[in-house]
């Protein structure tokens, strides 16, 4: 009887412990978009505005070719590079710097060519971007790698 007392006794004191030590452990931050932007991201769609209407429909998004592999990767210092790989040929690796706004991306790239982003949606697993050109805007949609 002993035995069981004592088991009794120390199952009633630490399993409390136990539990309000599992509890106290580090929580995960929650996502912010700076943090959600970080990582590498593969060009998934473009469409550009063939209609010039200032918006992007259904019917002018395209979706990139499977022998394309176009990356983007944020980096936590915010540093990034783009790559392309298309056919089996590699472009040069493309530096930037970026920044992030409530609902702009700001990209500088090391050649002085600066983009500034419309962020239309940035989730854990898309981002979506949009920029106007001299021929309308351009719209880009990846998903994360």
């Amino acid at each position: 009887m002993s035995r069981s007392r004592n088991f009794l006794v120390f199952f009633t004191v630490f399993t409390p412990i136990c539990i309000g030590l599992h509890s106290c452990a580090k929580q995960e931050a929650p996502a912010t978009p700076y943090t959600r932007m970080q990582g590498t991201w593969k060009l998934a769609q473009t469409a550009t505005d063939d209609n010039n209407n200032g918006a992007i429909e259904e019917e002018e998004k395209h979706v990139v070719p499977v022998a394309q592999d176009y990356r983007i990767t944020f980096n936590k210092d915010y540093t990034g590079v783009e790559q392309d790989v298309y056919g089996g040929d590699t472009s040069i690796q493309l530096r930037f710097s970026w920044a992030l706004s409530k609902d702009h991306l700001w990209v500088a790239y090391a050649l002085h060519d600066t983009i500034n982003y419309d962020l239309i949606n940035l989730s854990a697993n898309n981002l979506t971007l949009q920029h106007p050109t001299k021929s309308g805007i351009a719209w880009y949609s990846y998903d994360k790698r």
